[in-house]
């Protein structure tokens, strides 16, 4: 069974350039945007708090302000480890 697509997955989120922006360098017209996002879809504040929290992290952790296509691989395949992980326990 294939799995429904979901435009606002985590996996989604972090490569969403608007989202990256909004996390890096927030204004009020995007913080706006966002909450308004949140009000729409409650369901959703875990997975942009994770999706902040990996951005936020991998920006410290490179210096830089957008992380790279291979280190957004890497970061993705962790995160699918820890979630099989997860639903084995």
């Amino acid at each position: 069974m294939a799995k429904k697509y979901d435009p606002f997955s985590l996996t989604e989120l972090i490569r969403n350039d608007e989202f990256i922006t909004w996390v890096l360098h927030p204004d009020s017209k995007s913080d706006l945007q966002w909450a308004a996002f949140l009000e729409q879809y409650p369901e959703k504040k875990k997975t942009v708090e994770s999706a902040r929290a990996y951005i936020i992290l991998l920006a410290e952790d490179t210096g830089r302000s957008r992380p790279s296509q291979a280190q957004t691989d890497r970061m993705w395949k962790a995160v699918e480890s820890g979630m099989s992980e997860k639903k084995t326990e």
